[in-house]
């Protein structure tokens, strides 16, 4: 009997281990502070298109891990309260991200505020990309830089590469359907967010 009740309670841990990673919890995260002792590299993607929040942090010992959240503004029963959702991203497409990112290695670039060659515009949407390393910290702002545009001779090389950033992750996350899934993850509420040119609003029944 003993036995078979240990069996169980493995059995339903393990269940509620897994179900608790598919369902999304309202959790404000603080960034990761850098601590050049604790971690080797740390991506954030703020995509202007959808309102997710990709992060990939490589740690000292060689551990990788990463989350998708979604950040999204919630009115439940008149009560309006800032949503994060989160989810952990696979460790393998994880590393394999972080090699690729390695690669393109956009932090060797000049920003926008280094140099004259950006693509501006008015109407605030924006891709933002943050990358701690080294005690350094390299932030770039990209005007309407969403996945899979076209590169011409013309772009400037710190898009460029920023664009390979966005193809790489929308190659391994597929960030539509996984705007979708998460959106439909939600609880109960009236959700919105700002999408740089006006506001984008959903009810989740």
């Amino acid at each position: 009997m003993s036995k078979f009740f240990l069996l169980l309670v493995f059995i339903i841990s393990n269940c509620y281990s897994i179900q608790s990673q598919e369902i999304l919890i309202n959790k404000q995260k603080d960034s990761i502070n850098f601590n050049n002792e604790i971690y080797k590299y740390i991506y954030q993607i703020k995509l202007c298109n959808f309102p997710l929040i990709i992060e990939l942090v490589e740690k000292s010992d060689g551990q990788m891990f990463g989350y998708i959240n979604i950040v999204i503004d919630r009115n439940f029963e008149g009560k309006f309260e800032n949503f994060v959702g989160q989810v952990p991203i696979n460790d393998l497409i994880v590393k394999k991200l972080i090699y690729k990112f390695k690669e393109i290695d956009l932090e060797s670039v000049k920003n926008c505020n280094e140099n004259d060659d950006c693509e501006y515009g008015l109407d605030g949407v924006d891709t933002y990309i943050k990358i701690k390393y080294n005690k350094a910290v390299r932030e770039y702002i990209f005007w309407e830089l969403i996945p899979n545009q076209i590169i011409t001779s013309k772009t400037p090389q710190n898009r460029i590469r920023g664009q390979k950033i966005l193809d790489e992750l929308d190659k391994e996350l597929n960030l539509n359907n996984k705007n979708h899934e998460l959106r439909h993850k939600l609880p109960k509420g009236l959700y919105s967010y700002w999408t740089g040119n006006g506001i984008a609003q959903y009810n989740i029944d």
